[in-house]
């Protein structure tokens, strides 16, 4: 039999043209490996006998970054579940037909939906940060196979722009302009100038949100706004 189990995992091993050969199935599901072990073992034959060169496919990189590399680092339960939505869309795609653009087309545009009191709360569209972190694993799956030789070269993604998220500070001027709209001037004990400086900051930036969303969510109620 050429099936054996490490842990959960079904592997398979094969001795083809001499060489010994072991590889994972990736599944716990004996059918399931039985199917991929027969698939892989064709291929093998053809490679090794006959010198065809597989055409390998998104899901061929996937599983093999997973297990070399994806599983060992610190932020792989957040990879495997971006690599599952990515592999949703991707899935049977041949490598050299995968772009930055695919990759992009493959990234879901909004988290997941749940249920808050028994309503469904559509989830909120991706930040770039996030969409950067699905280019980011597509990448270095992608230049996983580039260095195995599965592509000549790994296609270049371009990254959205992060916000740092960060309000500066005003400077003294701005602050007392704030300092005086708030009246904290007229106050009996004075404030110290960065205790204005970081109170007329958070001021500031709170309304700066505020006319944001209004502008971005209801577009009309700005209208009146502005017209008063």
């Amino acid at each position: 039999m050429s099936l054996y189990r490490r842990g959960s995992i079904w592997w398979a091993k094969w001795q083809i043209g001499g060489r010994r050969i072991a590889e994972s199935t990736g599944t716990a599901d004996r059918a399931q490996a039985q199917e991929w072990h027969d698939r892989r073992r064709a291929a093998l034959w053809d490679e090794i006998r006959l010198g065809k060169k597989p055409a390998r496919t998104w899901d061929d990189a996937a599983l093999d970054w997973w297990q070399s590399h994806g599983q060992h680092k610190r932020s792989a339960e957040d990879d495997r579940l971006r690599l599952v939505k990515l592999t949703a869309k991707l899935t049977g795609k041949a490598l050299d037909g995968i772009t930055s653009e695919s990759v992009a087309k493959a990234t879901p545009a909004r988290g997941r939906d749940r249920r808050v009191g028994g309503k469904l709360k559509h989830g909120k569209p991706l930040s770039p940060a996030t969409r950067n972190r699905y280019a980011a694993l597509a990448s270095a799956i992608l230049h996983h196979a580039a260095s195995k030789g599965w592509i000549a070269k790994a296609p270049v993604f371009r990254y959205a722009e992060e916000g740092t998220g960060r309000f500066d500070f005003l400077t003294r001027e701005e602050a007392r302009v704030v300092g005086k709209q708030l009246g904290m001037a007229s106050l009996k004990r004075p404030l110290a100038e960065n205790t204005m400086r970081r109170i007329a900051t958070t001021v500031a930036a709170t309304a700066i949100a505020a006319a944001a969303f209004v502008v971005t969510a209801a577009p009309a109620l700005a209208e009146v706004i502005w017209d008063l």
